[in-house]
């Protein structure tokens, strides 16, 4: 079974992205995909550290405290510099995605660069779900050779020049 941590402010999408996540585990992989919804930054982060998640898909634009009223485009700089201080606690590589309504949005392309250095990707709410979980599950079995790929980005670099 793959654990994976969906946080979106979007209730109605959260549950059919469960369901939708869970069908294509069990079609394709023969495995389940447990998702597991957050509305906000805060309320994710203490379910990580609550438990494990292979993966995270983060929404573009969403809420970082729980009493936030509206959600906004800094949740996903919060979330990825976040993100970072989580996987340095747990000593891992925490693979994520972007999926989000506002692909074509100025905020969400600034944030593209930010998004390729993490070595993620960003995924469209409106296309369907499969290459998102498809992703996730192979970033999922590559995270300790993406881990050693952080660390050690200076010797990777001079290979790929």
């Amino acid at each position: 079974m793959y654990k994976v941590l969906l946080i979106d402010d979007e209730l109605d999408y959260c549950e059919t992205f469960k369901t939708n996540a869970s069908q294509i585990g069990l079609d394709k992989y023969d495995q389940d995909i447990n998702v597991v919804a957050a509305h906000s930054w805060q309320e994710g982060s203490e379910l990580l550290d609550a438990d494990y998640f292979h993966a995270l898909i983060l929404d573009a634009k969403c809420m970082v405290e729980k009493d936030q009223t509206t959600e906004n485009f800094d949740f996903l700089s919060i979330a990825i510099e976040r993100i970072g201080g989580v996987e340095r606690k747990q000593n891992r590589h925490i693979p994520f995605a972007v999926n989000t309504g506002y692909l074509g949005e100025k905020e969400t392309q600034m944030m593209s660069r930010l998004i390729k250095e993490r070595k993620s990707k960003i995924f469209s709410k409106s296309l369907p779900k499969e290459g998102l979980i498809d992703y996730l599950i192979k970033e999922v079995a590559q995270a300790p050779t993406t881990k050693i790929e952080r660390d050690n980005q200076d010797i990777f670099d001079v290979f790929d020049k």
